[in-house]
Parts: C-alpha cells; structure tokens; sequence
C-alpha cells in the first residue's frame, strides 16, 4: 500500500488474507476508533493513464456501494488517490480459501444464499453478474454467511452484447464464460437475460460438487445432475429461471427453513410465530451446533428475535443456556434444552452478549437479566467486572422497578464469581455463625464460618464509577478508629466472643430470675394451702329454749364417757363436720347448713346468739311444764347435743359446766380480740321458728345409740324439760329415736 493511503489513519491494518484475485489484495483490520472488524480491499492503480481496468474497480465500488442486500458483499466506505483505491467492506475471506473447512449444511446454505443474490440482481435489478465462480463469493465472519462480490463485470441486460463481454474476457473466470460467448453469438433478449449467469452457476456448483464428496448424496447427485441437463445446457433458452431453485429438494433443510424464517420474521404473523419459536429449540438440534453458533446466532440474537414474546418466553431461555459436561441431569429437571456447546458459546455468543448489554433497550435489558444465571459463568471475570457489573450497576437507579429487581437477582448470580469486595464494595464484617451440630461425616456444604472471603482489590470501573452504588455501610455495630487500625480477623473475634459472652450472662440472668419467679408462685400457694388447713372449725350451738319436766335429774357422763374411750369414737378430738337428726331437724357444723323437716323457714323467727346458756332452770310444777311445753310447740326449738339421762346428778352437771367453760376458753383463744377474717360469718347460735305449731314437741323421744361393733347405748329422757348441754355425735353412731305414750298436754 502507499504510505498516502489514508485508510491507515482510520483503520488499522493486520494481516493479509489470502486471495487468488488478480484485482484485489485483501487485508483484516479493525478501526481505530472502536475497534471494529473490517476487510480493507486494496487496488493499486496502473501508472498509465485512462486505464480500462482502474475503470472497471471504481466502478464495482459503486455497484456495491448501491445494490443492498443481505447475501451482497455490505460496502463500509472507500478511499481513492493516485496510486491506489481502498475499499473498506463487512469483515469477510474468500470462499476458495476456506471450502474445505465448511459443513456440508454451511454449503448447502451457501449456495442458496447464491441463488438468492441471482435472484435479486435478475429480477429486481436487470442486471447479469457475468463472472460467477469461486473467487468473486467470500464467507462473512459475522454469520459465516455467502455473499456475493466481484462486480467488476456487472452490467444491465441491454448492455450485454459481444462487444462489452469480449473486453472483459480475459479478466474473467475461463470456466464462467458460455459456449454462445466463445462463439460470439450472444443473443441476449429480456427472456434470456440470465442465461450467461445460469451457466456460470451450473460450473460454479460442479466445482464445489467435485471439491467436496461428502455432497455425493442422492439429493446431492439428482441437484447435480440438473445443473449438468439444465443449467449447463448448451442453448441458452433451455436455461431455467433461478427462481425455481429456490424451492428445490437439496435446499430443503432446517437450516433453510429457519433462516428463511427468520429473514422474514416482520411479515410473520403472532399464531405463525408462536408456532415456530415453540419448536425452534428442538429444530436446531438436528443442526450441527458449529452451523448453529457460526452461521445462525446473530439472526437468532437479532432485535427482532429478542422483541417477540413468544421467543423470550419458548426459545430464548434454551438458546442462553451453553452447554456443559455433566449437566445433562439437570437440563432435564429444568426443562431445557441447550444447543450451543460452551466452546462454541463463548466463541461465538459472548460478542453479541457484550453488544446488546451496551444497548440502553428495556426490553433488551430485562431478557439479559433475566436470564443472567444461565450464561454469567461463560464470561470472563476481567469482562465482567470492567463491562458488565457497571453497566448492570446503571439498572440500580432505574425508574423501572422491574428493571430494578432483576438487577438485584442478576448481581446475586455475580457474588460468587467476583466476591461480595467487588459487587457490593465497602467494609465488611462477619455477622452470622455456623449453628449446626458438627457430623464426622463429611457435608456438601461448607459450613458458614469456613466459606474463605476472597478479598479483591476494587478498581476504578470506566466509564461511570458505580461500584458504590450499592455501598453497604454496616450501621450495626460502628468500629471505632483504634478498632479500625487492628487487623479484620483479631477484631471481628474478639467482638464475637464478647458479644457471645453477653448474651451468655443475660440468658443466665434471665434464667435465675424465672426459677426464682416460680419458686416463688410455688411458696405462695403451699402458704395458702396450709392457711385453709389451719384454720379452726367452729362449732356453732344450735339451741332451743329449756322445757323443764317435773322429774329431770342429771345422770352422770359414764355413757359418755365410755364413748369416749372407745377406740371408734371421735366425739372429744374431732372437729369435722357431723349431722345429728333428732325431732326431723338435721344439724351441722359452722361449715354447713341448717335444715329442717319444713321446706319453708320464716327467716324473721331465727335468733343468733353470741353464747349458748349452758344452765337452765328446772321448774317442777306441772302447771309451768304446760306452759312451757306450749312455748317450745310454737318456738319448734331445736337443740344440738346428746340426750341426758334424768338419773344423773348434779356433780355431772357441774362438770359439763367446766366443759362448757373450757370450750369457751378455747373459743376465746382461738378468737382474740383481732379475729380473723371471716369470723363475722360465724353463726353462734341458731334458732329456727317454724312457721307451723309442733303438735309432738311435749313427746319424750328414746335415742338409742348403736355403733358398729354392736355396743348399745341406750339414753332415756324423762319426760320434763330437755337438757340443753352440748353434745357430740360420731360419724359411726346410729340414731334412733323413738316417742313416749304420755300424750298429757296435748290441746
């Protein structure tokens, strides 16, 4: 090249690619200012002036420069001077170069891609290539896709006479040029336009079929054999149309179809879409995933692909996903179907990745998020931590709340591969514990407090600086200066044992403080307990008024006595609560109640006494007896206590009084003047009225006494007034009680 060129002041150029043109000497570059890849064409001018050939290269700069089209050489920019013309082109190498590394599914595609560029120039141009062969065809780096170059000889069919071809002959492909064209007797009419390509196509597969042998197949053989009886056919209007390639056997493939598809994805509709992406992943497994990742993955990570839902939500997630030995387990389980193997992945697919995540597209943005822990671990960590994390740090301060969210969840998935130091940034500090029992058997999980921290040093990340976005201050436990100067491991044990030794004494503390709690509670209720137990039952005399009979005379307490010392007997020493039944009256301790033979009491006529009179005055006079038994008839006394003998003497009576006296010593000890509470309830003395005249009040009843172990006592009353003295009936004595015939006084 001219050192004036000054194609070197934009690109930079690299080596030469190896070309069989005798036009063209080709060489990869890349431009200075992104580091674009490119292919910079190189013609150096003839010295001679008004050169035919300088003509023919200017013009097929210009035809590239203005025929547009997906499977056309893509033209960049150009440069001319004196000495040379630069064309700067798509990074591509020529055909012949590499033919023998292409798959036969590359090929095949290839050729189609051909028939198509054909296609276009015949029918929506008018125009006739003239010099189809191997070295005017070049394979894009991009895609790896055909595309079709050296316009040099192009021209439109009215322009396609004897004389045009016969000065472009020695510039061009022997093997291309037409039996009409050797005999200069082309005779091109708009029917016949495309005769001269046709057979320069039909040598141009025949080179390719007798190049590769693993074309040989039967649909192989039957599309050459056409190009031999059609295409190569001597008379030019027997050539076919290569429009009608385009639906033959060998170009019906997978491959085809897909790509196709995909060329013309704007005019497909939803339900067809739908359709195709659903069945997509499984469809490119029957294709060999170096065709796949080589030739199909930029139009499968094209912006119209990534804009169609059916494709983010059926095709996208398999697409993302490379593929990794061992992992077959769990593709299974998570329902995906990978298609690109890693290597190829990284190869292939990263590029485009790191180009879409510099594109500001929402839409675009969500689906690399979304699916970030699929293909994360495939990018180097140089790549991401100086490319990636800044320009997912950018998501943090979206509007966008969905776009925010999935940032969060995509930066979860940079944490073990770049450290926490790296993704969060600031201080960090152990916060957390191993709180699982220790097992001799070794754990798939490393325990909390043996996972190691890499600690990384945080760089300047270009071009935004966002590693602080989300700077997380630890506000929990502030580190003094000192503390600060002190190594992290020293400093971080020596707060997480004081911190364990604290709340050890608090659980301690608070562990005393509730056994001393329920000791407590415990003690109160063991007081109150024995409290009941303790306190006293008072025996509460029930008395009647004395009936005075004319004979009564005080039997001595021998029975009672005998009672007394019977090993059954309770009368002396016991204070539970008995029940004696004498005149149909029931009687009871303090503790319970007072019931009578009459359902109805007059409550007005009960008397409550403090103290119960244990003397009486005995009247012997009959007259005073009726008259007394009539008191007692309409009082309905009732009296608490045994019957006394009217044989006993005084001496009985004195000691009964001495009784009387003691018990109401005891009573008095037992009540001080501070009496306790409740004792206000206590009924003293009980007289029950009835309400009705007690027409066998004036009876002497006979009680007998019968214990269980068959000892009879029998107490008889005279017939006189009642004694009044206090008495006490076991619970294991029987009453009897029966009623004298002495009916006198009866009204």
């Amino acid at each position: 090249m001219g050192s004036q060129c000054s194609v070197e002041k934009d690109y930079e150029l690299e080596e030469r690619v190896e070309c069989n043109s005798k036009e063209w000497s080709l060489y990869a570059a890349r431009r200075k200012q992104d580091d674009f890849k490119v292919t910079v064409f190189v013609h150096e001018k003839s010295k001679k002036e008004n050169n035919r050939n300088d003509e023919r290269i200017a013009k097929a700069t210009q035809c590239l420069r203005i025929l547009k089209h997906p499977v056309i050489l893509k033209h960049l920019w150009s440069y001319d001077n004196s000495e040379e013309l630069c064309m700067v082109t798509e990074p591509v190498r020529p055909l012949e170069s590499i033919i023998q590394t292409l798959d036969t599914v590359e090929i095949i595609a290839g050729l189609y891609n051909m028939v198509e560029a054909l296609v276009f120039l015949h029918e929506r141009g008018g125009l006739s290539h003239n010099n189809l062969c191997l070295s005017s065809v070049y394979v894009s780096d991009n895609d790896w896709g055909w595309r079709l170059g050296g316009m040099e000889h192009v021209c439109k069919f009215s322009e396609l006479t004897n004389e045009f071809l016969s000065g472009t002959k020695a510039q061009r492909d022997s093997k291309s040029i037409s039996p009409e064209e050797k005999e200069g007797r082309v005779n091109i009419n708009p029917k016949t336009g495309h005769s001269l390509d046709a057979y320069g196509f039909g040598m141009f597969v025949s080179d390719i079929l007798d190049t590769r042998a693993d074309l040989g197949s039967d649909v192989g053989e039957k599309f050459g054999e056409k190009m031999q009886s059609l295409f190569l056919h001597e008379n030019p209007q027997m050539r076919p149309q290569f429009s009608s390639l385009l639906s033959d056997d060998f170009f019906r493939s997978n491959f085809l179809e897909i790509m196709t598809f995909l060329n013309q994805i704007t005019i497909k509709t939803d339900v067809e879409k739908e359709k195709f992406f659903s069945s997509l992943a499984f469809k490119l497994t029957t294709i060999p995933p170096k065709v796949v990742a080589r030739r199909m993955l930029p139009r499968l990570m094209s912006r119209f692909v990534l804009a169609e839902p059916s494709a983010e939500k059926n095709f996208l997630p398999h697409l993302l996903t490379p593929i990794k030995d061992g992992s077959d387990t769990d593709y299974q389980l998570s329902g995906l179907t990978p298609v690109i193997p890693e290597e190829l992945f990284i190869e292939h697919c990263i590029p485009i990745l790191m180009t879409l995540w510099s594109i500001r597209d929402g839409h675009v943005r969500m689906i690399l998020l979304k699916y970030f822990g699929l293909y994360g671990t495939s990018f180097k960590e140089e790549a991401l931590e100086k490319f990636i994390l800044p320009q997912m740090l950018i998501g943090l301060r979206e509007t966008d709340d969905r776009i925010v969210a999935a940032t969060f969840s995509a930066l979860a998935v940079m944490v073990p591969i770049l450290g926490a130091n790296v993704v969060v940034g600031g201080e960090r500090r152990k916060h957390f514990i191993e709180g699982r029992p220790k097992f001799n058997s070794s754990a798939s999980i490393l325990p909390i407090s043996t996972v190691p921290v890499t600690e990384k040093k945080i760089s300047n990340i270009d071009p935004t600086n966002l590693s602080g976005v989300i700077d997380i201050e630890n506000k929990l436990s502030p580190v003094s200066d000192k503390d600060s100067k002190k190594s992290p491991r020293s400093s971080e044990d020596k707060l997480r044992k004081q911190d364990r030794e604290k709340r050890r004494q608090e659980m301690e503390k608070r562990k005393e403080e509730r056994k001393k709690e329920v000791e407590q509670r415990r003690l109160e209720r063991e007081r109150e307990k024995l409290t009941k137990q303790s306190s006293p039952k008072r025996l509460i005399d029930l008395v009647v008024p004395d009936v005075d009979s004319d004979h009564e005379e005080f039997e001595p307490w021998e029975d009672l006595d005998e009672a007394q010392s019977s090993p059954r007997s309770d009368v002396t020493s016991s204070r539970s609560s008995q029940a004696t039944t004498e005149h149909g009256v029931n009687y009871w301790s303090d503790d319970h109640s007072v019931t009578s033979d009459h359902d109805k009491l007059d409550m007005n006529n009960v008397d409550f006494t403090e103290k119960f009179n244990r003397t009486s005055s005995h009247s012997r006079d009959k007259d005073n007896h009726s008259s007394k038994s009539t008191a007692s008839t309409h009082s309905n006394a009732l009296k608490l206590g045994p019957k006394k003998s009217t044989s006993k003497t005084e001496k009985s009576s004195s000691k009964m009084e001495k009784s009387s006296s003691k018990t109401e010593k005891s009573s008095k000890t037992r009540h001080p003047s501070g009496e306790p509470p409740g004792s206000e309830f206590d009924i003293m003395r009980v007289a029950v009225r009835s309400s009705e005249p007690d027409y066998f009040a004036d009876m002497e009843p006979s009680v007998n006494f019968k214990e269980r172990d068959s000892k009879h006592l029998l107490l008889h009353s005279h017939p006189g007034g009642l004694s009044s003295k206090l008495a006490m009936v076991e619970d294991t004595s029987q009453v009897e009680s029966g009623w004298g015939d002495e009916w006198d006084g009866f009204d």
